[in-house]
């Protein structure tokens, strides 16, 4: 499977920031400042920051989906 069509691995944090925002109906996920401006409203700033500094991975997530990443296991 290409990396493009996988889903995208976040932190913890993130991940319960984005579906929070995504099960608060308050925003269409696509709407990337939208999206960061709920999550900094509900206090997940965060998944904001994240976002602000991964936009393009953001976006992929959106269409492939979001995992929590394994904080043990080493990346590259």
């Amino acid at each position: 499977m290409d990396e493009q069509d996988e889903p995208v691995r976040v932190p913890a944090g993130v991940y319960r920031g984005l579906m929070a925002v995504r099960h608060s109906g308050r925003a269409n996920m696509l709407e990337v400042d939208t999206v960061q401006h709920v999550a900094n409203e509900l206090g997940y700033h965060d998944a904001a920051g994240w976002i602000e500094a991964n936009r393009s991975a953001y976006i992929r997530g959106v269409h492939n989906g979001f995992v929590v990443a394994d904080m043990g296991a080493e990346e590259g």
